[in-house]
């Protein structure tokens, strides 16, 4: 999933044990696998806030 130059998401994601092993060891969310629950969350609420096709608009 790309995002904007230096966008910051913010927001809830999904508790997924996998995030909080990478956290443990200090590695970003990003080498999660496309079908993580955390990454498909992410995905919900960018969509949702009209950063990515499919969902509202940004106001």
């Amino acid at each position: 999933m790309e995002l904007p130059g230096g966008m910051e998401v913010l927001g809830l994601v999904p508790q997924d044990a996998e995030v909080e092993e990478l956290d443990r060891k200090g590695l970003t969310i990003f080498h999660l696998r496309r079908d993580s629950p955390a990454l498909l969350g992410v995905e919900g609420l960018l969509r949702r806030m009209g950063y990515l096709p499919g969902g509202g608009g940004r106001e």
